[in-house]
């Protein structure tokens, strides 16, 4: 199998022809979408039924478990180029050392990763990170910085009746508790609230909701940074995200508002 995968993979009239099979299609429609000559897709027609990925019955070519179990190890390596692409050159400059192995392998799922530098204030949460949030019904996340600017939004975002689930590090509780502790004791009233305390001081911190996913590291330095957050919108990502919540909830405690009363 190792060769013929390797036969597949430097083959992209195989990998078309493959693509182009959802269920059983017409032997002549399939060539008219490939815009192969007759020769040529003859040519790759047997080589796909050699390799036992494709079956004719009559005139219609009909894909076999072996060809969709291979366009899914194909899809895989696709989205982890696309996610090269954009993230590659991060690799050796961001500490990644908190992000569990688990998720790391599926760093594909990050396929549609984008770069969303910011140019103007880099100190204060930027308009599109919070448009975002506006428009989610469902917020997680895992802060390791605090903005001003969060305290009065997220409770506005408590009040219109949203699922927030919030886990910041030991430091930004205690912040929140020095500057803002009236406000933050309202905001834990909400029902649909709850706010947790890490007993790890983890290197990243994102935001996932029903609408998309965001993320930003520290360098390998130690120091964060403010200037680039990176956003993903589709299933897979929203998935990846969820799967780090509760992976760092699993390492966090919910804050106790009766305690934080006394």
């Amino acid at each position: 199998m190792k060769d013929e995968f390797a036969t597949i993979l430097s083959s992209p009239r195989l990998l078309e022809l493959l693509k182009e099979l959802r269920g059983e299609v017409e032997r002549e429609k399939l060539k008219e979408n490939l815009n192969l000559s007759k020769s040529h897709f003859a040519q790759v027609l047997k080589k796909a039924e050699e390799l036992g990925l494709v079956d004719k019955r009559e005139d219609k070519i009909l894909v076999l478990p072996k060809g969709k179990t291979v366009l899914k190890f194909v899809d895989v390596i696709e989205r982890y180029g696309r996610f090269l692409e954009v993230f590659g050159e991060y690799l050796n400059v961001y500490n990644l050392d908190d992000i569990p192995d688990w998720l790391m392998e599926r760093f594909y799922e990050l396929g549609d990763i984008m770069v969303i530098e910011r140019k103007e204030d880099f100190l204060s949460p930027h308009d599109e990170f919070l448009e975002n949030i506006a428009s989610s019904k469902e917020i997680y996340g895992y802060a390791t910085v605090l903005f001003d600017e969060y305290i009065e939004f997220f409770l506005e975002m408590a009040e219109k009746g949203k699922k927030i689930d919030i886990i910041v590090n030991r430091e930004i509780l205690r912040r929140i508790l020095e500057n803002y502790k009236k406000e933050f004791l309202r905001g834990l009233r909400y029902d649909n609230v709850k706010f947790y305390v890490s007993r790890r001081d983890f290197k990243f911190s994102f935001i996932v909701t029903d609408k998309y996913f965001s993320i930003s590291f520290y360098f390998r330095n130690g120091l964060f940074d403010y200037k680039r957050d990176f956003v993903c919108r589709s299933e897979s990502a929203k998935r990846w995200g969820l799967d780090l919540f509760n992976y760092v909830k699993s390492n966090a405690d919910i804050v106790d508002i009766e305690k934080l009363k006394g």
